[in-house]
């Protein structure tokens, strides 16, 4: 008998249907992740050295994972609470106000080329200047321009913040000539070029400008260096389904490792790209690790209050 057209329309959908049902429930596409990278460079620079482990992060997990930078601190915080980037790599002192504020916690932190897990903060300036020591620079300071970094950079400002200046009740931007702000890179640049007499700007930060201009940092000299700084964490959004971060940290911390399943070429590739970063491998970690840079955060705003309060009353009083 032949089908007629209401016949026919009813045959294609329910063999549509069964065709579903036989196939099985379409899978949708996993969602996408991003990670927030923290300009301490230029950007171009910094996605030419993180994206391959981006993507290797990507394939690891089978869903796309997008990098993005930021020129401060306080963006990628502010993108973490928004749950515009779910993953992070920043500096402690801007960790603490993610832990705190933007719903995320520490996973992992960052190990260096030479297997250390922490890093220092340094003064430096051109190796023709007269500073020898940070004693040197105090009895100077009225006639030079000191660079610091962002406001929440833990090695850039609050590591040099507190053991330079809060303990001694000084505030830099009273005692130095002029005080300016930016990234370690153009930390480095000014100094190289005259821009400032000393600058503040991390140690791993520092030997990877030296590496990737080697005439530039013969023309500097450090001193002053302060003790050790943790590593840098990675930090996710406490709100991701517990079995993927299983798997983001197990990335990580697997990373550049040799292991059973995994050819001894893809290790060495894989170190090669950690290399690019000035690393040798992830660790994991976890919010305990902020907690020495909690206490020296602690003393740092006290101090500086006191600072505050005490030019307030020579303010008031006229002297």
């Amino acid at each position: 008998m032949a089908f007629t057209r209401p016949h026919l329309r009813r045959f294609l959908h329910v063999a549509a249907a069964a065709l579903c049902l036989w196939a099985g429930p379409l899978r949708a596409e996993e969602p996408g992740l991003a990670f927030g990278i923290i300009s301490t460079q230029s950007a171009s620079g910094l996605r030419a050295k993180w994206g391959p482990v981006i993507e290797d992060l990507s394939a690891a997990l089978g869903r796309p994972v997008e990098q993005r930078t930021f020129e401060d601190y306080a963006s990628v915080v502010w993108s973490l609470r928004s749950n515009e980037v779910q993953l992070a790599w920043t500096g402690n002192k801007a960790a603490i106000i993610a832990v705190d504020r933007a719903e995320a916690e520490v996973f992992a932190r960052k190990i260096d080329s030479a297997g250390r897990d922490g890093y220092r903060s340094y003064l430096v300036v051109r190796a023709d200047s007269s500073l020898k020591s940070a004693e040197d620079m105090f009895a100077q300071a009225a006639l030079l321009t000191y660079g610091q970094g962002d406001p929440q950079s833990t090695s850039g400002t609050l590591v040099p913040g507190y053991h330079l200046f809060a303990r001694q009740r000084l505030d830099p931007r009273r005692i130095f000539k002029r005080v300016t702000q930016a990234s370690h890179e153009e930390n480095f640049r000014a100094v190289v070029e005259g821009r400032a007499d000393v600058a503040a700007l991390a140690s791993d930060h520092y030997e990877g400008f030296c590496q990737d201009d080697p005439q530039a940092c013969a023309g500097l000299r450090i001193i002053w260096q302060s003790p050790l700084i943790p590593a840098d964490p990675l930090l996710w959004r406490k709100d991701l389904p517990p079995a993927l971060q299983t798997s983001i940290r197990a990335f990580f911390v697997d990373y550049g490792r040799e292991r059973p399943g995994k050819t001894a070429a893809k290790a060495a590739e894989e170190r090669r790209r950690l290399a690019a970063l000035g690393l040798s491998q992830f660790r994991a970690s976890d919010n305990q690790q902020l907690q020495p840079v909690r206490e020296m955060e602690k003393y740092f705003e006290q101090a500086r209050a006191e600072i505050q309060s005490s030019q307030g009353s020579l303010a008031t009083s006229g002297r």
